[in-house]
């Protein structure tokens, strides 16, 4: 069984936080915005929900060459999905398995069940 971390657990204090701030982050909201004024908000969203420093979040999120610091892990996790002819979203994959019990017109209450049980295996 996997071992919760602080990096796990400020992972699941920023997801629950991005969710209930998503309309902040959606098209409408950001289409007058530049990625990096989007970025500072996300950074500052990630300090006052996880505690992790918003620098540190900044500095992954800096471009350099290829793309930013956290590309290589979206691109490890892209690949594994295509593997599992993930082609489609939201299709979730859990432990290694679709779940095709998700829908993308689920609320946060038909979410919270799914993380409460992938916290519980953590």
């Amino acid at each position: 069984m996997a071992q919760v971390t602080e990096s796990s657990t400020a992972f699941w204090a920023f997801s629950t936080a991005l969710y209930a701030a998503q309309e902040s982050f959606s098209d409408a909201a950001t289409v007058d915005k530049s990625r990096r004024q989007v970025y500072a908000e996300l950074a500052e969203l990630a300090a006052s929900s996880t505690g992790v420093e918003a620098d540190k979040v900044l500095a992954l999120l800096a471009l350099q060459s290829g793309g930013t610091g956290v590309t290589p892990q979206l691109k490890y996790y892209i690949r594994l999905a295509r593997q599992a002819a993930v082609h489609v979203s939201p299709t979730v994959v859990v432990n290694g398995l679709i779940n095709n019990n998700v829908s993308s017109s689920w609320t946060l209450d038909d979410w919270k069940p799914l993380i409460e049980s992938l916290r519980s295996q953590a």
